[in-house]
């Protein structure tokens, strides 16, 4: 049976959003194993400031870096926003993994649609690089890297 990218790719999309929200291993601590490094060649950085636009739009950013040869296959840089009790996987950036520091900026214009509302004041972004393996025949995320850091939300568009 033959899938088409057209009609794989809402799937494929889906599985990155879900990774994202996915909660990141803590920090290693008496009795607890230790996270895993980073693979070699990835680097992910969080903006301290995140931006809630008047109609509550979120808008995320950093700085990403990888090479090529461990990521074969559709790579993202995927991104989800704490604050209170409330958690939105925000956007997705297709990643150009040529070895180079790059921007990446995620953002939504949804929440408010969900009856969610995020406002200025502290919050916590975490972000992740993950690829789309195909090794099982279905697309499923492949972590390459985490981050995660606390961020003060400011009104605005940050453009």
């Amino acid at each position: 049976m033959r899938i088409r990218f057209r009609r794989a790719a809402p799937a494929v999309l889906g599985a990155a959003l879900l990774a994202a929200a996915a909660p990141l291993p803590a920090a290693a601590a008496p009795g607890r194993a230790a996270a895993p490094a980073p693979e070699q060649g990835y680097e992910l950085t969080i903006d301290p400031r995140g931006y809630v636009g008047p109609n509550g739009s979120i808008r995320l950013s950093g700085t990403y870096r990888c090479t090529k040869g461990g990521a074969v296959g559709l790579t993202f840089i995927s991104s989800t926003l704490e604050q209170g009790d409330q958690q939105r996987g925000i956007g997705g950036t297709a990643a150009d993994c040529d070895g180079k520091v790059h921007r990446w900026t995620n953002t939504d214009n949804a929440a408010l649609i969900v009856g969610e509302s995020y406002a200025p004041g502290k919050a916590r972004v975490k972000a992740t690089i993950l690829r789309l393996s195909m090794e099982s025949g279905l697309p499923l995320p492949d972590v390459l890297t985490a981050e995660q850091q606390s961020v003060q939300m400011v009104s605005g568009s940050g453009a």
